[in-house]
């Protein structure tokens, strides 16, 4: 074993410039596989991170206007609006609903004021369970508790960009009070900026529905409200039979998909992860077109090696090598400068991931951080990088050695370099 790293040692640096410059094709070739699996990586993650508010299990549903009509139903125009009613009809007819929560949106042009601050901001009144099919992550302070919907307090949690607008950096929120659109609520809590998916959330003020209509006089009616199905396991579509439901009840057409928007977030989750899997599917297919450039490369080398070693080959056959010895020389010398490079790419692959990363760190506020998560690939692809480098070694390395092993020492004497 000794003797063969020697030879092989040598034999490589006879030709240093010759294996440098065929090593860094296999160099470049995992050097974009790595960098390619660990940004694809990182955009998956940031991109499921975006359903992270909302619970996997949930359903939106929204009303629309509607667009078909039927004998007897809503006319054409009319804008679909839900009730406690409707609600509780659907969550006796579809048994895998768990909560439901309303989401109620209080007009538009509506000012809040603090001091000599205002702004116009989305107010939205929801139901107790609301926070079990939204999560909301809270900055400072703390959600909307029982009591909070129970007595009608006039508490309100704010996104993360009202209380920038309303307070400044420097003031903390909790405990003030603001005005909308005349009356007084105490701000209990600001949530942290949202995800891209629910970026709404920064701009908007949450109250308990139950403040929201007393405060305000409405009528108790909504546009949007939240399910919460049983988790099964498996994949669900309720769009059809919530659509059926409703439409039966409030007089439109079920097939009138401008009347009501379901938006079911598992099927959105699950779409998004089939998307990743072709991507993945892609990537290695990239970098492997790109690494098989550099396996050619190998191949071409040893074969010349080969050749120019033809006498030396015939000499070590006529003196008793056998051709197993020559095929074993030939194969490792193609492993070593694989594997040397191949490692030589991850590490730049690494490298190259953490620059990166390094990036993403330094422009927080970018929008970049709300596509791409951390960059990184897990041991399982290292792994099957470094088998993918050791088979590409042997293969590189094994034509032409069993063609150099093959030839007849008297044949290989004879001919010329």
């Amino acid at each position: 074993m000794f003797e063969l790293i020697k030879e092989t040692s040598s034999s490589i640096r006879k030709h240093k410039t010759r294996s440098m410059l065929t090593g860094l094709g296999i160099s470049w070739g995992m050097f974009i596989l790595i960098i390619l699996l660990g940004i694809g990586q990182g955009l998956k993650e940031g991109t499921t991170s975006m359903f992270s508010d909302y619970a996997t299990n949930s359903v939106w549903v929204t009303g629309g206007i509607v667009k078909e009509t039927k004998i007897g139903g809503k006319p054409v125009g009319s804008i679909i609006k839900f009730d406690d009613k409707i609600i509780g009809m659907l969550k006796a007819r579809i048994p895998e609903i768990q909560f439901v929560s309303p989401e109620v949106t209080l007009g538009q042009n509506i000012t809040t004021t603090y001091r000599h601050n205002s702004g116009h901001f989305e107010i939205k009144g929801v139901g107790i369970d609301y926070k079990k099919i939204k999560t909301l992550g809270f900055k400072v302070g703390r959600d909307l508790n029982v009591k909070d919907f129970r007595e009608k307090r006039r508490n309100v949690i704010i996104g993360e960009q009202v209380g920038k607008v309303l307070f400044g950096q420097n003031v903390d929120p909790i405990g003030k009070s603001i005005d909308i659109a005349g009356v007084y609520f105490k701000v209990v809590g600001v949530i942290e900026g949202g995800t891209m998916y629910g970026m709404m959330e920064e701009n908007s003020i949450y109250m308990s529905d139950r403040t929201l209509f007393s405060t305000f006089g409405v009528e108790r009616v909504y546009s949007t409200f939240g399910l919460l199905m049983e988790n099964k396991g498996i994949t669900v579509d309720y769009e059809d039979e919530i659509r059926e439901c409703l439409s039966k009840e409030m007089g439109f057409l079920s097939s009138d998909t401008r009347a009501l928007y379901v938006q079911n977030i598992q099927l959105q989750v699950e779409a998004f992860n089939y998307l990743f899997v072709g991507l993945n599917v892609f990537i290695w297919f990239v970098g492997c077109c790109i690494l098989l450039c550099g396996i050619i490369g190998v191949t071409n080398i040893m074969y010349l090696s080969a050749k120019e070693r033809s006498r030396e080959f015939g000499i070590r056959k006529a003196i008793g090598a056998t051709s197993g010895s020559i095929l074993i020389l030939l194969t490792t010398e193609s492993l070593v400068i694989t594997a040397v490079f191949g490692l030589l790419g991850m590490a730049m692959g690494y490298f190259g991931l953490n620059v990166f990363n390094e990036i993403l760190v330094m422009y927080p506020d970018s929008g970049i951080l709300e596509i791409f998560g951390q960059a990184s690939i897990n041991t399982s692809i290292v792994i099957a990088s470094l088998l993918l480098l050791i088979a590409c070694g042997i293969i590189s390395g094994l034509l032409p050695a069993r063609k150099a092993a093959s030839v007849m020492p008297i044949e290989a004497l004879s001919q010329e370099n």
